[in-house]
């Protein structure tokens, strides 16, 4: 009998230990895999504003852009940090920011209302989304509300660049 309870608390914290090696493992690489999601998406922003700065060496902007497609009024999707530089890049232009939209944010960015990406979209020549690394999902889920034209940052950059 003793051996059977002996055997019995061995197989016990054998199977505790096999389980929570397992649970720290997959513990860890669900963590590792969110790092590098973040890290991806911070890896993209820089290098577009790598490219954002190479525009700006070649003395172009990104009004010249929006003056050639014929997009007078626009809004933003997404008002973290790029989207704040674009904001700041088109004030005093020909473009008129109508309004930024963000998953995150309500309220008003000097003087641009910000709304939820839930709400009524108004009526623009062209929307620009400035989180890039979701610019498929995004572009996807606008597409469903809005005939506006949806543009990435990076390719209104790249386009500029040439």
């Amino acid at each position: 009998m003793k051996k059977q309870v002996w055997f019995s608390l061995c197989l016990g914290w054998l199977v505790g230990l096999v389980s929570g090696i397992i649970y720290i493992q997959k513990k860890a690489y669900q963590d590792a895999e969110k790092w590098k999601q973040f890290s991806d998406k911070h890896l993209e922003l820089f290098l577009l504003m790598i490219e954002w700065m190479k525009v700006k060496h070649k003395g172009k902007n990104i009004e010249d852009y929006f003056i050639r497609e014929g997009f007078q009024t626009a809004a933003i999707y997404g008002m973290s940090y790029v989207g704040e530089c674009l904001a700041g890049e088109l004030k005093g232009s020909h473009v008129e920011i109508k309004y930024a939209v963000d998953q995150k944010k309500k309220g008003d960015y000097q003087g641009i209302k910000i709304i939820h990406s839930l709400e009524e979209l108004q009526e623009v020549d062209v929307i620009i989304v400035t989180a890039v690394s979701y610019f498929d999902e995004i572009q996807g889920s606008l597409m469903e509300k809005t005939s506006i034209p949806i543009v990435s940052l990076t390719d209104i950059l790249l386009d500029i660049s040439i």
